[in-house]
């Protein structure tokens, strides 16, 4: 329905609202709903962009608790019940290196909400140079976004196929494997699962975010009816 709406007006997520005035509200919600998104997950790219630079530097500092930052409790030993054993000298809960990785070298996380911490400058600069690619794939509108979109496209793709590789050849992958594709009919009985696979696909679909009336405008506006009487015509005139 947004994409049919922004094909036929041939405008973006606010103006599409035209057509019925008392709804033009839903368009500027979408607007600040965008906004708030993008500032969210720009963030969350920031982050992605740091372990990448950290992978590409040929060492991965969360897999072992040698740095630093770890702490007594940095365990990445499995006892015989599959839990993680309790180094000597920790007096809480074993931690696994990824996490404390996480909490005190990426995000250097404070004491509490009362202390607000130092800034992270290495996430900082990371977050400047994503919102710089940001406006260099959109100044231009459709012509910078439509060019964007060929890396943005591929290159998860050529990611994924990386990790899968990686993935398959890692001991126990065969396990992995088969409990993704086992069914737990279980699971499927469990209302909230469909709930949530629900919620997932109208997020993913992007639907009440005026992104679908905004890429729908660019469409050409072509009436299927009149098509149709036009494609008669011209095998009439065959015959």
């Amino acid at each position: 329905m947004e994409v049919s709406m922004g094909q036929f007006m041939s405008l973006g997520g606010i103006e599409v609202w035209n057509m019925m005035p008392i709804a033009k509200g839903v368009g500027y919600a979408c607007l600040i709903l965008d906004l708030w998104m993008n500032v969210y997950y720009i963030v969350i790219l920031s982050w992605a962009l740091f372990y990448f630079v950290q992978a590409l530097s040929g060492h991965s500092p969360w897999s072992s608790c040698d740095n630093d930052f770890n702490g007594p409790c940095c365990s990445a030993v499995y006892g015989p019940n599959g839990t993680l054993v309790t180094p000597g000298g920790c007096t809480g809960e074993p931690q696994l290196p990824e996490s404390e990785y996480w909490f005190q070298r990426t995000l250097n996380i404070s004491s509490g909400v009362d202390d607000t911490g130092d800034l992270r400058w290495e996430l900082v600069s990371a977050l400047i140079f994503l919102w710089i690619v940001v406006f260099f794939c959109v100044f231009k509108g459709i012509k910078s976004t439509g060019k964007a979109a060929y890396v943005t496209s591929s290159l998860p793709i050529i990611m994924l196929l990386f990790l899968v590789v990686r993935g398959i050849s890692l001991p126990g992958a065969s396990i992995g494997i088969k409990y993704f594709l086992t069914p737990n009919l279980e699971k499927a009985m469990n209302a909230e699962v469909w709930v949530m696979a629900g919620s997932q696909v109208m997020f993913s679909y992007v639907c009440g975010q005026g992104v679908l009336s905004s890429l729908g405008s660019f469409n050409k506006v072509i009436f299927y009816v009149e098509e149709k009487l036009k494609q008669m015509l011209s095998t009439i005139s065959i015959f």
